[in-house]
C-alpha cells in the first residue's frame, strides 16, 4: 500500500450522533457566546446546525457512513428532510412521559458497534458527537475491536466523564464542542425566533406579551406577503432580544379578535438558585 493509498484510508470517517444530548447544552453555549446568560441560562430559540457542525468535526476529512439519532416532534421535520439530503441516516423516537427518548443511546451505540464489527476497512476514524456520559462502553469496546482504529469523541465540556478522560490511547481523542464552534459559533448557530403554538400552547401568567394595535397583514393576504411580514415579524423579535438581552420570540395570532395582529413573547418560569434566590428561566422547547 503506497503512502496516498493510507493517507486516503486514514481520511475515511464514519460519524454517529446524538442530537438529543447537544441541543440543550447548545442553547445554553449560544446564550453565553451572545452575553444573555447574564439575565438567562438559556435561548430557547437557538438551533444548531448539524449539516455544518458535521463539517467543522470532519476537518476536511471524507464521510463515508453517518447517522443521527433524536427525538421526533413534527417541528423538526424540515430539518430532518435536509440532514438525510446530506447523506446522512436518521432514527427518531417517541418520547416518554418524562420528554426523554431512552432508546437512543443505546440505538446509537448497537449501530456503531455493528458497523465496526461488518467493516473489512484496515483503518478508519469514529466520529461520536453526543453530549452525554453514556458512551464510555461504546468508546472502549470500538479502541478494543479495531485497534487500528482512531476513535474521536466530539461532547461538550460538562458532559465528558471522568472514565472518557481517564482512556489514555494514541488513537482516542477527546474534541470539547466550545472549542470545535469557537468562532463559528454565529455560523453554525442560527436562532428560530417563532413560538410554534402548533406545538407548544402560549403559556399563561409566564408570558410578557407586546403587541400591536392594527392587524399587519389581512386573512386573504398572498403566500408572498405572509412570507414578508414573517420576515419583518423575525427582525423585530431579534432587535427585542438585542435591546432587552433577554430571548424574545414572535407570533402572528391567526385567529378571534386579534388576526392578524402582532404577538412577541418573552417567556419565563422564576425557579430558584443554589443561593436561595430566584431567577428567570426560559422554556427549552419552541
Amino acid at each position: 500500500m503506497n503512502g496516498e493509498t493510507a493517507r486516503e484510508e486514514c481520511d475515511q470517517c464514519v460519524m454517529f450522533i446524538d442530537n438529543s444530548n447537544i441541543f440543550i447544552e447548545g442553547q445554553k453555549y449560544y446564550a453565553s457566546a451572545q452575553c444573555l446568560n447574564l439575565r438567562v441560562p438559556q435561548d430557547p430559540r437557538c438551533r444548531i446546525d448539524i449539516g455544518k457542525l458535521v463539517n467543522l468535526a470532519l476537518r476536511g476529512r471524507t464521510l463515508q457512513h453517518g447517522s443521527l439519532y433524536g427525538s421526533e416532534p413534527p417541528a423538526l421535520d424540515t430539518m430532518l428532510r435536509k440532514i438525510r439530503d446530506r447523506g446522512l441516516n436518521v432514527e427518531v423516537f417517541k418520547k416518554n412521559f418524562k420528554g426523554k427518548e431512552k432508546e437512543v443511546d443505546p440505538a446509537m451505540s448497537i449501530d456503531a458497534i455493528a458497523y465496526a464489527y461488518e467493516s473489512q476497512a484496515r483503518k478508519c476514524t469514529v466520529i461520536i458527537i453526543a453530549g452525554d456520559r453514556d458512551y464510555c462502553p461504546l468508546v472502549r469496546m470500538l479502541l478494543k475491536k479495531k485497534r487500528e482504529w482512531k476513535v474521536e469523541l466530539v461532547a461538550w465540556e460538562n458532559s465528558i466523564s471522568t472514565q472518557l478522560k481517564a482512556i489514555k490511547r494514541a488513537n482516542f481523542e477527546i474534541i470539547t464542542l466550545e472549542s470545535l464552534l469557537g468562532e463559528h459559533v454565529d455560523s453554525c448557530c442560527f436562532v428560530e425566533a417563532r413560538w410554534r403554538t402548533e406545538l407548544y400552547p402560549i403559556p399563561r401568567n409566564r408570558t410578557i406579551i407586546l403587541s400591536f394595535k392594527e392587524p399587519l397583514i389581512s386573512t386573504q393576504a398572498s403566500i408572498a406577503d405572509k412570507q414578508q411580514v414573517n420576515k419583518r415579524l423575525k427582525q423585530y423579535a431579534e432587535e427585542i432580544t438585542e435591546i432587552t438581552r433577554i430571548p424574545c420570540c414572535y407570533h402572528l395570532c391567526n385567529w378571534g379578535p386579534n388576526i392578524g395582529r402582532l404577538v412577541c413573547i418573552i417567556a419565563y418560569n422564576w425557579v430558584k438558585d443554589d443561593t436561595g434566590g430566584s431567577r428567570i428561566d426560559f422554556f427549552s422547547n419552541m
